[in-house]
């Protein structure tokens, strides 16, 4: 493998790699290793791809970043939220008029806006996972991508949301969510 082969079978290596990185999956894989696989493969014309266990939809994206037809199962309907985002939906903003024109404005407009602390810090329960002063911006930046017009846009700023979301909380991720 021309990548870094201990780190491959980690998700280590997408933590810097552009949209694979936009939502940390403990039990991922690296983009690299998928490369280095199709890379290996190359001689046998490869069109089609299924993921049993898609995960963050690695192998996906890497095989649509090759033009190469790909299918997948996935339990978790979360996940195969942010598979749709990583792959459909950005597709869909690069050949849109919109691209990245509303995110970048949802961005400086969070960049310019100042978190109003709220005064009634309950939020379903969920209160209690969170320091107040850290609910308190996650409801502000959850506001402001409500307010995102374009659906597409929309969905990939809650994907960014919800991938800072379990740093920001007093829950300890092992496999699964632990208080």
């Amino acid at each position: 493998m021309k990548n870094n082969k201990a780190a491959s079978g980690t998700f280590t290596l997408n933590k810097k790699e552009p949209i694979h990185r936009w939502y940390s999956y403990i039990e991922g894989y690296s983009s690299c290793l998928i490369e280095d696989i199709f890379d290996e493969l190359k001689n046998e014309n490869i069109k089609t791809v299924y993921d049993p266990f898609a995960g963050t939809g690695t192998t996906l994206l890497v095989a649509s970043s090759r033009n190469i037809d790909s299918y997948y199962s996935e339990t978790n309907p979360f996940m195969r939220d942010v598979i749709e985002y990583k792959i459909n939906i950005t597709k869909k903003l690069r050949e849109s008029s919109i691209k990245s024109t509303e995110l970048r404005a949802f961005y400086a407009a969070l960049k310019s806006s100042s978190i109003q602390q709220s005064i009634c810090l309950e939020w379903n329960g969920f209160e209690k996972y969170f320091e107040a002063e850290q609910l308190s911006q996650i409801l502000f930046i959850k506001e402001k991508i409500i307010s995102i017009q374009d659906s597409n846009s929309k969905k990939i700023a809650m994907l960014a949301l919800a991938s800072i979301i379990v740093r920001s909380s007093k829950m300890i991720r092992q496999g699964d969510l632990r208080f």
